[in-house]
């Protein structure tokens, strides 16, 4: 079971929580498992950007992709960062247009063997 965290933000218009979902999976060697990086009570939101590390000799990263919250406002420019060790990703995000609600990104990961 891979356990996950949930993180605070604050910022002018109020709090928001970002969490990780679901907050635990269970795999088997080899299998791949996503996970969402979801955000609620937020407003006037136009950009986002997270770090997601983890244990490389357990995990090996697989693919990042856009979630829905900020595509739903209109068109945004997306991109992430992998590490050279492969231990850690950054991705962001900023709208082009009016802002969403929904997910952030859903990340992929394999169960090292």
């Amino acid at each position: 079971m891979l356990p996950a965290s949930i993180l605070e933000c604050s910022g002018q218009a109020g709090s928001a929580t970002v969490a990780v979902s679901p907050p635990s999976i269970t795999a088997n060697v080899g299998q791949d498992f996503s996970i969402d990086i979801n955000i609620s009570s937020v407003s006037d939101l136009y950009g986002w950007e997270f770090y997601l590390g983890w244990n490389s000799s357990l995990l090996s990263f697989v693919s990042v992709s856009e979630g829905t919250f900020l595509q739903s406002g209109g068109n945004t420019f997306f991109s992430y960062y992998l590490n050279t060790t492969g231990e850690h990703v950054v991705v962001d995000c900023t709208l082009e247009g009016q802002i969403g609600i929904g997910d952030l990104a859903t990340v992929a990961a394999n169960i090292q063997g």
